[in-house]
């Protein structure tokens, strides 16, 4: 959700806020300081050199060595592959593409709408809407696709965890569902309810939080939620494991901006790639992708370096998803008949 404070996000973008920090270079002295440098290193360990000759050069010391990094994968700039079509949609805040089903993406609308979920198709097309018929919907913000009790089944997270006036003591919601079958056309869309339905509230260790974006380890079943605050650096909380339906949040550890190489961010929304390789995370105005390492945590990928990835110029984003094999991504803005953003690699 778009609180008033945001507002002051679009003021910010100009002053280098939420965008890629650009590391400083400390140069090697040069000439004369670098021969007093070395005088000064030599004198404290007891050894004072001869004088250079006029015309000596002192040798230029070998650059430190820097670890290896691994190269960030390159996308394309979106490009529209549609408009949502449905009036219904009109304040998308999560998006996940489908694992059951070949080019469907579920999405769903912020706070003030039912407790629904909408399928569609990358052009925006609307192919099901799908309620959870004992659910209200405070403040719906994130969906994920992730394990669940059955292993030959992919099951549907929504996360109920927005909270901008940070009043909801009594903790915050996520659902897990079956994803359903779909059988439908852009003529007929489906109809349906989702079930059978699991309901797990959370609770922070140290009070309320708001929070937009959610992860789920596709193996492990891990949650990972990162909150949001204006002027605040986002904080790390997660469940190994959702097997209770009252539970705290574990962690809180602020998200390491320093060794992820950003500035600011403010997320508001994320998703894990089908394999559980790669990590992305929005704001309003950029997008980061962190790349985890074999039996890596979930939580732990953030204190490795972001890549920065592009996001289209969006009346309000807060979506981000990636495609079913994880080659691409998706962004689509809060608003009426939003466009739909599709990224691809160059070499697709």
């Amino acid at each position: 959700m778009f609180d008033a404070r945001a507002l002051v996000l679009l003021f910010l973008a100009p002053l280098g806020c939420d965008r890629p920090a650009s590391a400083s270079v400390q140069r090697e002295p040069r000439g004369a300081a670098a021969q007093e440098a070395s005088s000064a290193l030599q004198a404290r360990q007891g050894d004072t050199p001869d004088a250079p000759s006029p015309d000596e050069t002192p040798p230029k010391a070998p650059p430190p060595a820097r670890p290896p990094q691994t190269a960030c994968p390159k996308f394309n700039a979106g490009v529209a592959s549609g408009r949502v079509a449905s009036r219904d949609i009109d304040e998308t805040s999560g998006l996940v593409a489908s694992r059951r089903h070949a080019d469907v993406l579920w999405l769903h609308n912020d706070s003030g709408d039912g407790a629904r979920v909408f399928a569609v198709d990358p052009a925006g097309t609307l192919l099901g809407i799908f309620t959870l018929p004992t659910v209200e919907a405070i403040d719906w913000e994130d969906i994920a696709v992730g394990p669940g009790p059955r292993a030959d089944q992919s099951y549907l997270y929504i996360a109920d965890i927005g909270d901008n006036g940070r009043r909801r003591k009594e903790g915050v919601f996520l659902y897990r569902v079956p994803e359903p079958p779909l059988t439908a056309t852009p003529e007929e869309p489906a109809r349906g309810h989702l079930g059978p339905l699991e309901r797990f509230r959370l609770r922070y260790p140290d009070g309320p939080h708001d929070a937009e974006t959610l992860l789920v380890d596709p193996t492990t079943g891990e949650v990972v939620v990162l909150t949001k605050a204006l002027f605040r650096t986002p904080r790390i909380f997660y469940v190994d494991v959702l097997d209770k339906p009252l539970a705290t949040f574990e962690g809180g550890e602020p998200l390491d901006l320093e060794a992820a190489g950003i500035r600011a961010l403010l997320p508001t929304g994320g998703d894990v790639s089908a394999d559980g390789r790669w990590v992305l995370v929005r704001s309003y105005r950029s997008a980061y992708l962190w790349q985890r390492a074999e039996g890596q945590r979930l939580r732990d990928v953030f204190r490795s370096r972001a890549c920065p990835v592009p996001v289209a110029a969006e009346v309000q984003g807060e979506a981000i998803g990636f495609s079913a094999d994880g080659r691409s991504y998706y962004t689509v803005s809060e608003g009426r008949h939003p466009t739909v953003y599709h990224y691809t690699r160059p070499s697709e």
